[in-house]
C-alpha cells in the first residue's frame, strides 16, 4: 500500500503527504540532482524551497513524462500502477550471482535478509518472475523484461527498444547521455557511469566459489527461467559465458 501511495503521489506531482520522501531527498542530494531538468531549476532557488511540496509540485508538473526507478520492490505490487493506461513497467533483471557479489562487497547498508540472504533474495526473485508471467499475460503491452547483460552487450539498441516500448523516440540527447555514461568508469556504488561490457562480468573474477555455489543453490529455478548458466566447477568461471536464451516472454 505504501509503495503505491508513494508512486501515485509522485506521478501526480503531489508531495503534500510525502514528508518522509522529501526529508530523505533533502538529506541525499542524489535523489534530485540526477534529474537534470528539475535540478537546473532547483539550483536557481534557495535549497529548502525546492523541497517544499507546493513549489516542487509546480516544478514537477511542468514535465509531461515521469520516470521512476524502483529498487527491490515486489513486482506484484505494481499491478495497481498498470491499471493506469499511461503507465508502463520495465523489469530490469541481472544475474543474481553478480547482484549478490555487488551487494556484499560494495555497500555497508545491505544488512537485512531481504538484501543479503541468498535464500530470501532468490525466493523474492522467483516470486517476481511468477508475477511477471501473470502481469505479462494480463497486460502484454504494458510490461517488459530486460536483462542487464543484454543491455550491456548492446546498450544503444536495447535503449531504443525500451524507449519504443514506452512510446518514446530515440532522441539525440539520449545518444549523448549514453555516450557519456557508457564510456567512463567511476568507481562508486552510486555511479551511473560504467563501461557495462567490462563491469557485467567482474563478479566472475572477484566472487568466491562457495558464494557462487550458495547463490546457485537457492536461485536455480529463477536462473534457469531467466537463461543464466549454472556452473558446476570453478574453472568454468573463466569462460565468462554466463547468459543463454531467455526462457520467458519479453
Amino acid at each position: 500500500v505504501e509503495v503505491n501511495n508513494l508512486l501515485h503521489d509522485l506521478f501526480k506531482c503531489d508531495y503534500r503527504h510525502q514528508e518522509d520522501y522529501l526529508r530523505f531527498a533533502f538529506m541525499n542530494a542524489d535523489v534530485f540532482s540526477r534529474n537534470s531538468r528539475l535540478w537546473a531549476m532547483c539550483t536557481a532557488l534557495p535549497r529548502t524551497k525546492c523541497y517544499a511540496p507546493e513549489i516542487l509540485g509546480k516544478l514537477c508538473g511542468l514535465f509531461p513524462i515521469h520516470v521512476a526507478k524502483l529498487v527491490r520492490v515486489r513486482l506484484s505490487y505494481l499491478e495497481v500502477q498498470l491499471l493506469d493506461p499511461r503507465v508502463v513497467v520495465v523489469w530490469l533483471v541481472r544475474d543474481p550471482r553478480a547482484m549478490m557479489n555487488s551487494r556484499l562487497s560494495n555497500v555497508d547498508w545491505c544488512n537485512t535478509n531481504s538484501c543479503n540472504n541468498p535464500r530470501v533474495v532468490c525466493s523474492d526473485l522467483y516470486d517476481d518472475y511468477l508475477s511477471y508471467l501473470i502481469l505479462k499475460e494480463r497486460y502484454p503491452d504494458k510490461i517488459m523484461v530486460l536483462r542487464y547483460e543484454d543491455f550491456a552487450r548492446d546498450a544503444y539498441n536495447r535503449s531504443k527498444q525500451v524507449l519504443e516500448f514506452a512510446g518514446l523516440g530515440f532522441h539525440e540527447e539520449v545518444i549523448s547521455y549514453l555516450d557519456e555514461h557508457l564510456n567512463n568508469n567511476v568507481e562508486s556504488p552510486w555511479s551511473t557511469k560504467h563501461e557495462p561490457k567490462s563491469t557485467m562480468g567482474r563478479w566472475l573474477k572477484t566472487m568466491k566459489w562457495d558464494e557462487v555455489v550458495k547463490v546457485q543453490k537457492h536461485c536455480r529455478s529463477y536462473m534457469k527461467a531467466l537463461g543464466y548458466r549454472i556452473f558446476q566447477y570453478p574453472h568454468e568461471l573463466v569462460s565468462g559465458n554466463t547468459v543463454g536464451l531467455l526462457n520467458m516472454p519479453l
